[in-house]
């Protein structure tokens, strides 16, 4: 089935693959040099703020590591195995170039590695969420229950079952009323966060209050599911009971 791929992370994933040639140098940590990272953001045009201004006093942007729109292209580009990490150097992976020439198969397999991406921008420290640990099965939640849903679904519901499903392993009985609101509320962030990367994506529409999945969200759910698309081959098959009266199964 061939849809138009209307995905800005699609683009920069592309940009940023273009841009790495044959390579880059990494620091100790595994990151993007900040000279690179410098480079990147208007680039790719992130949104990512640079030494920003808090009144009179500039905060200079100290490592690519403060830059978790350019950290989610990157790990965008992991997943898809477009690049990898070796040694203290990121490369591109020959074989799968032609990834670049076919955005559909592109898209296809940044939607089937999304569940590997939480923590790519999810906040981590204080303040972290459950989503984050548990974010495979947490995105895959939110996606299933907008896939079959006819129409919107509200963000409060979306926000709702994504805690149910993430809390499920852990303990939380001896949290406090306010801890347990506390844990909850950046639950609620870190969803509509997925929610915003999943927008970017091009598989889901936001509006004030409600999500809905795009038609290309809904093919890439039909995918991973095993659903059929047109053109596939449907088998019927007769099933015949031994000793059973009555009609066979179809």
């Amino acid at each position: 089935m061939d849809l138009a791929v209307k995905s800005e992370l699609v683009e920069q994933v592309c940009a940023f693959t273009e841009w790495l040639g044959a390579g880059r140098k990494l620091t100790q940590t595994g990151r993007l040099t900040l000279a690179d990272a410098r480079a990147l953001v208007p680039l790719l045009g992130t949104g990512d703020g640079l030494d920003q201004a808090i009144g009179d006093r500039v905060y200079k942007t100290r490592s690519s590591e403060e830059l978790p729109d350019l950290t989610l292209v990157v790990e965008c580009a992991k997943v898809t195995r477009l690049v990898r990490k070796t040694g203290q150097r990121l490369v591109p992976v020959k074989k799968n170039q032609a990834l670049l020439g076919d955005p559909q198969k592109l898209w296809l397999a940044l939607f089937t590695g999304f569940g590997r991406l939480g923590q790519a921008f999810l906040h981590t420290g204080f303040g972290e969420s459950l989503l984050r640990p548990e974010f495979a099965d947490g995105s895959r939640a939110a996606l299933a229950l907008l896939y079959n849903t006819d129409g919107a679904v509200d963000i409060g519901n979306l926000c709702s079952i994504v805690w149910e499903v993430v809390s499920a392993p852990w303990v939380l009985d001896d949290l406090t009323e306010l801890q347990l609101e506390t844990l909850r509320r950046s639950n609620d962030r870190d969803t509509k966060l997925t929610l915003d990367v999943l927008r970017r994506l091009g598989a889901v529409v936001l509006r004030d209050k409600s999500a809905e999945l795009t038609e290309l969200g809904r093919f890439g759910m039909r995918r991973i599911s095993g659903g059929p698309e047109a053109g596939d081959r449907i088998y019927q098959v007769k099933i015949t009971l031994l000793e059973i009266e009555g009609s066979a199964v179809w």
